[in-house]
């Protein structure tokens, strides 16, 4: 079983912020994941990461203050969904597992009203801003010209599952470091299979709607519909898929299939021509 996909459908759908906290408790040293720092210096230390100035240093770490949900006011309220300090930074993290959700000039707020809130405006630590997306759209972003130490960095979501979670887990099986708790390894497992499923929906229309498609590890299926500026999932998502399948030429008629083998059937199909079109 994957918690993670148990827990993703229904009302009590998981989403960026379920993520987020997910995040925060990997990254937090003081947590009962048994990790202890090590996804948090594998995480600040990402090539990716790395600063214009400076660099962003990972000694004594045991007593960070993980904030989630930090609210800030400039220009209006916004929320960041993760924040906290180093010896020399602070460090903003906004997470975003869907395109759809991004927001126009959202981190730039962001930045604007945590260098100017009660807590940091006085502080001489650096602010570095970083944007955890699926792609890299080239998002503008403007830094303080006063403030010559702080940074803005886009990080994408497989290179985190690539090189630090994937990371952990084969250094564990190399004795690079101390052994994993069962739970946590099972666990974090599951969210690398999860994130690579919700990361990658194929979407296509349908009798005028928007839809996407998702395939989970476990092969089940799930359909959802875009329907004001959000995805809600489909009770009939046979009859979509059905219907899809129909449009496209590949329905058998008169066979018995269920969701799970049509819906398959289509997403080979859709990320076919997807890599077909990528490909063009």
């Amino acid at each position: 079983m994957n918690i993670f996909e148990a827990l993703s459908h229904g009302k009590g759908c998981i989403n960026e912020e379920n993520i987020s906290s997910f995040l925060a408790y990997l990254l937090d040293p003081n947590e009962d994941h048994g990790l202890g720092t090590v996804f948090l210096e594998k995480f600040l230390n990402l090539k990716k990461l790395k600063l214009s100035e400076g660099e962003i240093k990972t000694t004594d770490m045991n007593n960070l203050d993980i904030k989630l949900e930090y609210q800030v006011n400039i220009p209006e309220k916004r929320y960041i969904d993760i924040v906290f300090e180093t010896s020399e930074h602070i460090i903003a993290i906004e997470n975003k597992i869907l395109e759809k959700s991004k927001q126009n000039g959202q981190l730039q707020d962001e930045y604007n009203g945590l260098k100017t809130s009660d807590e940091y405006k006085d502080s001489n630590k650096a602010i570095l801003m970083i944007y955890l997306v699926p792609e890299d759209k080239g998002e503008k972003f403007e830094l303080d010209k006063n403030r010559r130490k702080d940074d803005y960095k886009i990080l994408l979501w497989k290179d985190v599952i690539k090189d630090v979670v994937m990371d952990i887990l084969n250094d564990e099986t190399q004795g690079k470091i101390r052994p994993i708790y069962d739970y946590t390894k099972h666990t974090i497992k599951a969210f690398i299979n999860f994130l690579n499923s919700t990361l990658n929906p194929l979407g296509f229309k349908c009798n005028g709607k928007n839809y996407r498609i998702f395939k989970y590890s476990s092969g089940k299926i799930l359909v959802q519909e875009e329907t004001e500026n959000t995805w809600k999932d489909v009770k009939s998502s046979k009859a979509i898929v059905r219907d899809k399948l129909r449009e496209l030429n590949l329905y058998e008629e008169g066979t018995k299939q269920n969701t799970r083998s049509l819906g398959a059937k289509l997403f080979k199909e859709l990320k076919l021509k997807y890599a077909k079109k990528k490909k063009d």
